[in-house]
């Protein structure tokens, strides 16, 4: 708080008013949003991004339990086929309800050009819950998967706070600090 007086004086010079004025700056406090990284993740990629994300923003973390075999050669060419037919699949419950937050980021990698069964399964069924998003990916061509970004748009009808695609090689070789510091910048 601070203070400033305000003195008039006359032709004579003699002071005729004094004022006191009281200046009450605005708090500029920063509001924590409350926060939920939700992820899909089967070789562990997303799973180090979703870990690292929430390490450095805090919130809480869960990761989409996809109940089909996706194990294997078998498994794998069943999931590009389920991504590309754009399939919804069995998942596990969840325990966190995306309606008690304020931000939901989604990691997910890219399936045939899509997103995987089990995040759709999750974002349908949240679709209404969810306040404000946040994406990312890691998969073999990082950027060049934005695509995945209009089918969760094309889900959620609404655009995504912020995006983060991370190239497999970029991830191996830890060529991501930046793209991730400026993910995270954008959210806050």
């Amino acid at each position: 708080m601070s203070f400033c007086f305000n003195f008039t004086k006359s032709n004579n010079n003699d002071i005729i008013e004094k004022n006191l004025l009281i200046y009450k700056p605005q708090l500029k406090r920063k509001i924590k949003m409350k926060t939920l990284v939700v992820f899909y993740s089967r070789t562990g990629n997303n799973k180090k991004i979703a870990e690292l994300i929430k390490e450095k923003i805090g919130g809480d973390i869960e990761k989409i339990i996809d109940l089909k075999n996706r194990n294997g050669l078998i498994g794998w060419m069943r999931s590009g086929m389920d991504a590309l037919l754009k399939r919804e699949t069995k998942i596990k419950d969840t325990v966190s309800d995306p309606d008690n937050y304020d931000m939901l980021i989604v990691g997910n990698p890219v399936w045939a050009g899509s997103i995987t069964p089990a995040l759709r399964t999750y974002l349908n069924r949240n679709k209404d819950k969810i306040k404000d998003y946040a994406l990312f990916s890691v998969s073999g061509f990082g950027e060049k998967n934005k695509k995945i970004s209009d089918v969760i748009k094309s889900i959620l009808k609404k655009e995504p706070k912020a995006e983060l695609f991370i190239s497999d090689k970029e991830l191996e070789k830890e060529l991501y600090a930046n793209k991730l510091n400026d993910f995270i910048k954008n959210i806050s």
